[in-house]
């Protein structure tokens, strides 16, 4: 009896070792770490900055422009114009420049003998405000005044003499420029010349009489087109 009590009792101390030594492995077997969630990082988009045109990195430009003019002379008129820009921020300029038109060969009305030919040369000022329609091309509006003669010297008539008058208007513009390079943009408008006086061209006779007389419309109008260069 004695043995197989020592016996059971040696037996129930190695079940509770064995039980004993796999709860302290298990214990002392470290816990895998976790993983935590990935993180997206996201950049913001940076803001795309707009091309500047030329002329707002160009602020002085040089330009000439042939011209076709209707009404302003007795007939339609031909000619040129030379200028100068100064911009005034990305969006106003001011304009000087000088034009001059000829017209040739006018009559009389009413089909009287003699004719008569015209040339106008006036300065002109011009404050405008554009407006980008895209990186390359821009709309701009003008108004200013312009100061000037007119020279009438008649032929085919008797005594046939020249005189000079003298000629101002309010100008108001609208034109596109179309940028080709950096520096070089080819430029297209219209004006309309408002007189603040109407002119005639007259013919008298020795003693003052008037006896031919055309009057030069109370409208004028200007077509031009031309190349700027921008420095």
């Amino acid at each position: 009896d004695h043995l197989h009590a020592a016996l059971g009792l040696a037996i129930a101390m190695a079940i509770k070792a064995s039980l004993v030594e796999e709860i302290a492995g298990g214990s002392a077997t470290p816990k895998p770490p976790e993983t935590p969630p990935a993180t997206t990082i996201r950049a913001a988009p940076s803001p795309v900055a707009r091309p500047q045109s030329a002329a707002s990195t160009t602020p002085w430009a040089v330009g000439a422009d042939g011209l076709a003019a209707l009404a302003t002379l007795p007939d339609p008129a031909f000619g040129l114009d030379a200028r100068v820009e100064r911009a005034l921020g990305s969006s106003f300029s001011v304009r000087l420049g000088l034009l001059a038109l000829a017209s040739f060969g006018a009559r009389f009305p009413q089909g009287a003998p003699g004719r008569f030919d015209t040339w106008l040369l006036a300065p002109r000022a011009d404050v405008c405000a554009a407006v980008e329609a895209s990186a390359r091309f821009r709309i701009r509006g003008c108004m200013g005044a312009t100061v000037g003669v007119i020279h009438a010297g008649g032929y085919d008539l008797p005594a046939a003499e020249g005189a000079f008058v003298r000629w101002i208007a309010v100008a108001n513009g609208l034109d596109g420029a179309l940028d080709l390079t950096k520096n070089w943009s080819l430029d297209a408008g219209v004006t309309l010349f408002l007189p603040v006086a109407r002119n005639s061209i007259v013919v008298r006779d020795p003693a003052g009489r008037v006896l031919e007389e055309r009057d030069l419309a109370a409208v004028g109008g200007l077509l031009d087109l031309g190349a700027t260069y921008r420095f």
